[in-house]
């Protein structure tokens, strides 16, 4: 009759299952139907074994075990008619421990934050219990409130189901895992503080790696955002400004169900400005809003054309940091062009470019080259810094047909 702890997993504790190969018993080849083996212990109720096991062939036979209702010390005594009884080495049961696993931290009033209890063996090895045990979850602190009291550990499991957690405060969170079943040796309980945070609200903007900026008269479109798993309720969150570089609304309604509301901000002179988020039962923010002058962009802006040619361009409006914006109002730049180029409208002459407003492009509009040389043209706006883009005007090969009012060449 041998215990042999080949894993090394050291005692079962009370009402904890060894594991499966924990105990051996030796015997000679027997033909079936085998033989009755007869078990015991030499200290009743710190071992559960079976009364007997059936013996047949292979010269070993594994049999389970597992902790009784008392810790201690005992050993198995094998016995069979007509055979000498064998005593096993001694055996321990120790008191178990309850580990509560739970989430670090928390919202108030989120959701998705659960628990679940293990039970560990005196060497905290995660062995399956050998029938139910129920737990008992207890708030320490108020703010903290489990979905039930109590969780149980199935028989044949370690762990119990995971239970949802509610939190309604915030602060470092205590709650514990007890058993309190009215037994010689119950298993010993746990103790975890989880910190409960008020959501987080965040003004937040596409181009997040450049700040947050916009340019004088632009409009810089972000959101206002809360976590995901604090959406059941509507909140009204409140927007301060502390000057008068940018104009915004003065709040916004994050609506059930919804983790973020669209929000923009409108550039009203270079500066800066500081923007507060707050709402009742959230942790505001704060963020700094730099108004820039403008920047304008030709796309598609050649670096040469042929004498008669012309290519479509557009405008595009950026702030200082090069983040692209729509203007608010109807933009218009004015054209200051150098002898060899002209611009159109694919019809007429032109002189202006405007941008409509809630846009961050003007129209296409198209640059022809009227003169062989260096050409330029500047985009002027009082509020944007004043660019200017150059080509080379080259002349036509001897021969080519002249070009289009679209700009296209005569074949």
């Amino acid at each position: 009759m041998a215990a042999s702890d080949g894993y090394q997993f050291g005692p079962a504790a009370t009402g904890q299952r060894f594991e499966d190969t924990r105990f051996l018993l030796g015997h000679p080849e027997f033909p079936p139907p085998g033989r009755v083996v007869h078990l015991s212990t030499t200290v009743p109720g710190i071992l559960r074994i079976p009364d007997s096991v059936i013996v047949t062939s292979g010269g070993y036979t594994y049999f389970p075990g597992a902790g009784g209702d008392i810790a201690g010390t005992t050993r198995i005594v094998a016995s069979a008619r007509a055979f000498r009884p064998d005593t096993s080495g001694p055996i321990a049961v120790g008191q178990g421990h309850l580990s509560l696993r739970a989430p670090p931290t928390a919202f108030v009033g989120g959701t998705g934050y659960s628990v679940t209890v293990l039970a560990l063996s005196p060497r905290r090895v995660d062995l399956p219990m050998d029938e139910n045990l129920t737990v008992t979850l207890s708030p320490l602190d108020g703010g903290l409130a489990p979905q039930s009291p109590s969780v149980t550990v199935p028989a044949g499991q370690a762990v119990t189901p995971q239970t949802p957690l509610r939190f309604t405060a915030p602060g470092p969170l205590r709650l514990a895992a007890l058993d309190e079943r009215p037994v010689p040796t119950p298993f010993l309980g746990d103790t975890v503080a989880i910190q409960a945070l008020l959501p987080w609200l965040r003004l937040r903007w596409p181009a997040s790696g450049y700040g947050l900026t916009v340019g004088v008269g632009q409009r810089l479109t972000g959101s206002i955002a809360r976590p995901d798993n604090v959406i059941a309720e509507a909140t009204t969150v409140s927007v301060t400004h502390s000057g008068s570089r940018i104009t915004s609304a003065p709040g916004a309604l994050l609506p059930a169900g919804a983790a973020s509301t669209p929000y923009t901000v409108d550039g009203r002179a270079v500066g800066s400005d500081t923007l507060t988020l707050s709402a009742p039962g959230y942790a505001g923010d704060t963020v700094d809003v730099t108004v820039t002058d403008g920047v304008v962009e030709a796309l598609n802006w050649p670096s040469r054309l042929l004498m008669g040619d012309s290519v479509p361009v557009v405008l595009q409006v950026l702030d200082s940091a090069r983040v692209p914006h729509s203007v608010v109002a109807a933009t218009t730049f004015a054209v200051q062009t150098s002898d060899g180029l002209s611009f159109s409208d694919g019809t007429l002459t032109i002189n202006t470019i405007t941008i409509p407003a809630d846009s961050g492009h003007s129209p296409r509009f198209y640059v022809r080259a009227t003169t062989a040389g260096t050409a330029s043209v500047s985009f002027l706006n009082l509020d944007y810094v004043p660019r200017t883009f150059g080509t080379t005007v080259t002349p036509p090969p001897a021969g080519a047909a002249p070009a289009t009012q679209s700009g296209q060449r005569e074949p």
